[in-house]
């Protein structure tokens, strides 16, 4: 999750309009990423994967309560964060938001509806379009 926190800020400050196209799945901390975008797009029959913030737990092994709760209070800062981010880039209150992370995917119409996404449309590329992919 920090490292997509760091690419979002990194891309918010790029020096051009950027857009965003879901192509296939946007799935956990690829929508904080998603999110960078002016102008966010999706491909039809494209989904959003949200769920609440995962920590892979190693084992074997064991984990003192001091160390388990502050992996909690990472993951629920976390999840805050992306809650608060994606609230903010969309004008909808976080309360609202947070209701979308129940490990469901969510559809290209549901992400129109709930203004995460501008337009469903496939990837079209002009011939007088600037182009830059930046693959993460």
């Amino acid at each position: 999750m920090e490292a997509a926190f760091y690419a979002y800020e990194v891309l918010r400050a790029l020096p051009i309009g950027l857009g965003t196209h879901n192509l296939g799945v946007v799935a956990s901390s690829a929508n904080i990423l998603f999110m960078a975008g002016n102008k966010r797009f999706a491909a039809p029959n494209t989904g959003f994967l949200l769920h609440r913030t995962k920590f892979p737990f190693p084992g074997p092994g064991t984990i003192s309560q001091g160390e388990l709760d502050v992996v909690s209070k990472n993951i629920k800062s976390s999840d805050d964060r992306l809650v608060a981010l994606m609230a903010e880039r969309i004008d909808k209150p976080k309360a609202k938001v947070g209701r979308w992370f129940q490990e469901k995917m969510r559809t290209a119409e549901f992400a129109l509806e709930q203004g995460i996404i501008h337009e469903i449309c496939p990837l079209a590329v002009g011939h007088e379009d600037e182009f830059v992919q930046i693959v993460f």
